[in-house]
């Protein structure tokens, strides 16, 4: 596939994706392709791709319905149908041309979801970069094409959008006023068409289902701007001026959980006058991260702490404060975004501070999983340490989500502590959920 991206005369095939869209965006896209297209070989996607051209939208309708039928093979020519889908549309189209257009949205909204699940076959790298593409490049453009006049090929466009990927905020803006277009143009004109009103049916179905996330959205703002202003004591009950407080996003702090590994240790943390947490212990770190996290500007990641404060029990008493607070803000919060987060902070509070004569209901689930045939233990060990390396070297971050996952399942062997504490303050946010799984079962 070398020099896919040079420019032609006549863009087709894979010069589409230079022809529509800018150079600067598409840094690393043509390695993701390549690497895409040696892992689902196919010997028909090559031939299907070359005929995508804008000035012959028959035959390029025909390729790109073949494609859809290829499965993941047709991965490496995702990018190729949304460049010559954006020269299509950009330059005009023939009446006829607009069903075209359309089955390529369908075709493209099929990709996206074989994309959202990796296959083993590939690397995941090249996976995340081709995902990249769509939701920071090819869907804003899609959403600046839902303006007036209406079109067939739009509702195909919303239907891409359901899957609630990308910038979910731009994307209610755009819907919201692509509403008000149809409403214009199909109510005031009399034009009720059936398929303009399907698509008016649809674009309202989306802007109902993204209320939620909207909701969720702006409460982790709210949490993250309270948390550049107040002072740490106030999250760290009154000792620890490197806390949660002083996080400002998900990707820039350096004072999270792998800074309780140094010579220092968690002890400065655990602040409330108890002895009964031993800080320098794999509990008292536990203890230290979930604190912190109970503080984070996500509702996931104050999920996860509270999950492993109710493996840690009475263990985890030094986390009441913080549980406390947690509880407390959130009574200013939306009961739809916060409901399941409060149920665990009150399950995390009952685990660690239970009432007099209170008895849990349920059991802690076991780690230990039925298997037909036992490994031998050398086995066991071998796998575990090469799991544990990934972890904590691999340079891809979804390898080391997916290293920290298995972790959970084989269960965490020496080291895995400082390595799922590390990767608890990471960048990817798969990785900090993998890390959450591994901390709580470390907890158990």
């Amino acid at each position: 596939m070398t020099g896919v991206f040079s420019r032609r005369a006549t863009a087709s095939g894979y010069a589409c994706v230079h022809a529509a869209f800018p150079v600067a965006v598409l840094h690393g896209l043509p390695e993701a392709i390549t690497t895409l297209g040696h892992a689902h070989a196919s010997v028909v996607v090559p031939t299907l791709v070359t005929s995508l051209n804008p000035h012959h939208w028959r035959s390029s309708r025909t390729a790109v319905d073949g494609l859809r039928e290829q499965g993941r093979a047709a991965l490496c020519a995702a990018p190729a149908v949304a460049g010559w889908l954006k020269l299509c549309v950009d330059h005009g189209t023939e009446p006829d041309q607009k069903y075209g257009i359309n089955e390529a949205l369908h075709t493209l909204t099929t990709l996206r979801t074989m994309l959202a699940e990796p296959d083993p076959s590939a690397p995941p790298a090249a996976y995340e970069r081709v995902r990249r593409f769509f939701d920071e490049v090819f869907q804003p453009y899609l959403l600046t094409q839902l303006v007036p006049p209406v079109r067939y090929w739009q509702r195909g466009a919303v239907a891409y959008l359901r899957a609630m990927r990308g910038d979910l905020e731009s994307m209610a803006t755009a819907l919201q006023r692509f509403a008000a277009t149809l409403r214009e143009e199909t109510w005031r004109s009399g034009t009720n068409a059936d398929w303009d009103e399907y698509t008016h049916s649809e674009v309202l179905a989306v802007i109902g289902e993204l209320g939620p996330h909207l909701e969720r959205i702006r409460v982790e703002r709210g949490w993250r701007d309270r948390s550049t202003v107040r002072p740490a004591a106030h999250v760290d009950n009154g000792t620890d001026t490197t806390g949660p407080a002083a996080h400002t996003d998900n990707n820039t702090d350096t004072t999270g959980p792998a800074a309780h590994t140094d010579t220092t240790g968690p002890a400065a943390h655990v602040d409330d006058g108890t002895d009964e947490v031993d800080a320098q212990g794999v509990s008292g770190q536990l203890v230290a991260w979930a604190r912190q996290e109970l503080a984070a500007p996500s509702v996931s990641r104050r999920r996860a702490a509270c999950r492993a404060l109710q493996r840690l029990g009475g263990q985890a008493r030094a986390a009441g404060p913080a549980l406390l607070a947690l509880l407390a803000e959130l009574d200013s919060a939306p009961a739809a975004v916060v409901a399941e987060l409060r149920e665990e902070a009150l399950a995390a509070m009952l685990a660690i501070v239970p009432p007099p004569g209170y008895t849990p209901t349920t059991e802690a689930p076991t780690t230990e999983a039925p298997t037909a045939e036992a490994p031998t233990a050398e086995a066991s060990t071998a796998a575990a340490e090469r799991l544990l390396a990934l972890a904590a070297g691999d340079a891809d971050a979804s390898v080391r989500a997916a290293a920290l996952d298995a972790l959970v399942t084989c269960g965490p062997p020496p080291g895995a502590l400082a390595v799922a504490l590390r990767a608890a303050d990471a960048e990817d946010p798969r990785e900090r959920v993998a890390a959450a799984r591994v901390l709580a079962a470390l907890a158990r």
